[in-house]
């Protein structure tokens, strides 16, 4: 088996990378999913007409008062381009299922 790596430069330079390679995408998923890069990803996703879309197993997503859980984090910042979808097992990619079901679709 062969493996290639690279450094890891963060997710601003790779969106960067790409939309200069070729801007002709419309939505990301991430295979993080941790808070901090969700929150940032979704930050910089909002200043481009693109769409993100994420999963989480946080079970306060479920609960009105959570101002903490990453759904309640992405809504109080009023972000239009990106949904989180609550998953127990986020790690099956429920949002890529979902992006890949429905972007084909006029």
């Amino acid at each position: 088996m062969v493996a290639t790596t690279v450094q890891n430069v963060g997710v601003a330079e790779d969106l960067t990378t790409i939309s200069n390679e070729d801007d002709d995408w419309y939505g990301l998923v991430l295979t993080d999913r941790t808070a901090a890069v969700v929150a940032y990803t979704a930050s910089l996703i909002e200043s481009r007409r693109k769409i993100f879309m994420t999963a989480s197993s946080d079970a306060n997503i479920y609960s009105a008062a959570s101002i903490t859980d990453i759904a309640a984090v992405i809504n109080a910042r009023n972000y239009e381009r990106t949904a989180v979808l609550f998953n127990e097992t986020p790690n099956s990619f429920p949002d890529a299922a979902w992006l890949g079901r429905c972007l084909p679709e006029d």
